[in-house]
């Protein structure tokens, strides 16, 4: 607040939604974060080959994007990407179809992010 931001990005390392929606829920909902479930959904459906991982239901009915982004009341707040500076730190490294988790994540809802390495 005080540094009068116009974007902020938090980060709660766990494929936990709800983890990271009380995270956002606690900001009063002035920061995004970053979308671990989205992650690890992508990340675990690419790598193991089972797509199916890459949906969840929104209120049981409706198929939606894995991760913060299957609620359209959170989308605006999920900062999606498939790997960054922490996620081999962490064991959650994106060995996958690295053009098709991005392909994904960019079809989807959501603030996407590449990760430098491959985007060059």
């Amino acid at each position: 607040d005080a540094a009068g931001g116009y974007f902020s990005v938090g980060e709660v390392l766990k494929c936990d939604y709800t983890a990271v929606e009380t995270w956002i829920n606690g900001t009063g909902k002035k920061s995004t974060a970053f979308d671990f479930p989205f992650q690890c959904s992508v990340r675990d459906a690419f790598n193991g080959g089972d797509l199916r991982k890459l949906v969840w239901k929104f209120l049981g009915t409706t198929k939606q994007p894995a991760g913060l982004i299957h609620n359209p009341d959170l989308r605006r707040y999920a900062t999606t990407f498939i790997e960054n500076h922490d996620t081999y730190r962490y064991g959650l490294a994106y060995t996958g179809n690295i053009p098709a988790g991005n392909a994904f994540m960019l079809g989807s809802p959501g603030v996407p992010t590449v990760y430098l390495p491959h985007w060059i």
